[in-house]
């Protein structure tokens, strides 16, 4: 009876939240990735970011026509079905119209987005910026994406002492329990 009641439709309680159920922190490089799509003006971008050491990379699409992984037409077409069968990896898609459950690389899309933007509006090259985000330590850890992912810092335009680019495996009972 309420639900054909048009003013009681309109006064009633949303549905409770769902709560969030986080995700597993894998136990190695490259085995769990998020992915999503985001555009800066007409522009594109994929991101991938990894689970463990919160490593970024981006891709700008020319055509965005099959890819992205929050259920989004791109994920769940053939194309991309019968990729991730070929390469034998097991992709899962988040909640629909529930993109808090994907929070890991909305939030990232959301650190890249203002990096490009900040990058663009200062006339830096939008991938060195990148390349010194994934050089910055992580607070908590204190150590940065590249680190956690490679083992070292990367070399980049600032002076380095030589033994910081030497890798060495991140404690992984530290980063586990800080993560």
């Amino acid at each position: 009876m309420a639900l054909s009641c048009h003013i009681c439709i309109t006064h009633r309680k949303n549905n409770p939240r769902e709560p969030l159920i986080p995700h597993d922190i894998p136990n190695r490089p490259w085995k769990k990735v998020a992915c999503n799509l985001f555009n800066i003006g007409r522009d594109a971008y994929l991101l991938v970011v990894h689970y463990y050491s919160k490593y970024i990379e981006i891709a700008k699409l020319e055509d965005s026509t099959s890819i992205i992984s929050d259920n989004g037409p791109q994920f769940t077409s053939r194309l991309f079905k019968k990729f991730s069968q070929e390469w034998e990896f097991q992709h899962i898609t988040s909640s629909p119209l529930y993109p808090q459950s994907n929070g890991l690389v909305e939030r990232n899309v959301q650190i890249v987005k203002n990096l490009l933007i900040k990058a663009k509006q200062a006339n830096r090259d939008m991938y060195l910026v990148l390349f010194h985000y994934r050089n910055s330590p992580i607070e908590g850890i204190n150590l940065s994406p590249a680190q956690l992912l490679m083992g070292r810092t990367l070399k980049d335009t600032l002076p380095i002492n030589e033994s910081l680019l030497i890798p060495r495996t991140p404690n992984k009972n530290v980063v586990m329990d800080a993560l």
